[in-house]
């Protein structure tokens, strides 16, 4: 296993943690923590993925985004994200 999988699987690990914890409290947002996990796992390794596709936090929080079903979401999640990430306020 190389190590940019491992780091793969921390970062995921680390993402499904954070993401249980912003589903339950309403001040940490769930949904850039769970796709940071989806995306690492994507890139480890394929045990990995399958089971994150099947755990309830992925079906209950970004089933409707990976199957674009949330149009609204889909065209405002992403480039608020992608601001915010940048530094900037909308």
């Amino acid at each position: 296993m190389t190590i940019k999988k491992i780091l793969y699987i921390i970062l995921g690990c680390i993402g499904v943690g954070l993401g249980a914890v912003g589903a339950v409290l309403p001040l940490l947002p769930a949904f850039p923590f769970l796709m940071l996990a989806a995306f690492c796992f994507a890139r480890s390794s394929e045990k990995l993925n399958n089971w994150f596709i099947h755990t309830k936090l992925h079906k209950n929080n970004l089933e409707s985004f990976v199957n674009r079903q949330d149009s609204f979401g889909h065209c405002m999640v992403v480039p608020y994200y992608l601001f915010h990430l940048w530094g900037k306020e909308l």
